[in-house]
């Protein structure tokens, strides 16, 4: 209801509708889901071998929930890197590992930031009784198709009768997958650009469920 300012006052019964927008800001810090890991890397290894992967949220709207992780501290010699918008860390420099690092992660908005830490022991893998059956594969699959097929197998030899082994893709990869026990690779459905890459490199590893340190790696370009 309004008036105006005479003597005696008049009104008015109308009423008027005021809409009120309230302007996003950057008022949150992001949160890590887990400010603190433990992992084991084995040896031997490889580069861009993922070890942990860190994930953080926002609780801003739009351009400010947007995160970008990088490494303060603790990364001795560079042995270690993180992808900036995915959190995940995989090991860069290999030659000479220590036995032991502390890396801690920062997690920014652009404003604010919060810190996770990672621990990485380093050990040496038991020697296995079994091998790849060949120390490089080298498949082939065609670009811009989007159907999920095989495109190779890896397996072990000198494993016993009932030693059951599993296979892990050890490198980040959005494009393909392995069997757990059949260590058969396949596309996951993105199609491939030959004229934006026109070679994929992973690391598969083949564990013995008999003992958790009993492994072996392998390329496959």
């Amino acid at each position: 209801m309004i008036n105006d300012l005479g003597s005696p006052k008049l009104y008015d019964k109308y009423h008027a509708t005021i809409h009120i927008d309230i302007e996003n800001i950057n008022d949150c810090p992001p949160v890590f889901i887990k400010n603190y890991m433990n992992v084991t890397l084995y040896q031997p290894t490889f580069e861009n071998i993922i070890i942990a992967e860190v994930n953080a949220t926002d609780a801003d709207l739009d351009e400010n929930t947007k995160i970008r992780y990088d490494i303060i501290d603790g990364n001795v010699d560079d042995c270690f890197e993180i992808d900036a918008t995915t959190g995940i860390v995989t090991t860069r420099h290999i030659t000479h590992l220590d036995t032991f690092y502390t890396l801690h992660i920062r997690a920014s908005d652009g404003l604010y930031s919060a810190i996770a830490q990672i621990d990485i022991n380093i050990e040496t893998l038991t020697t296995p009784g079994f091998v790849f059956q060949k120390p490089l594969y080298t498949f082939s699959t065609i670009e811009n198709s989007s159907k999920i097929v095989t495109v190779g197998l890896v397996n072990v030899v000198g494993n016993l009768l009932h030693e059951n082994v599993e296979f892990t893709i050890l490198s980040p990869t959005k494009m393909f997958v392995i069997g757990k026990t059949s260590g058969a690779i396949k596309t996951t459905g993105l199609p491939f650009d030959r004229e934006s890459q026109d070679l994929y490199t992973i690391i598969i590893e083949a564990r013995s469920l008999f003992c958790m340190k009993n492994s072996n790696k392998c390329d496959v370009p």
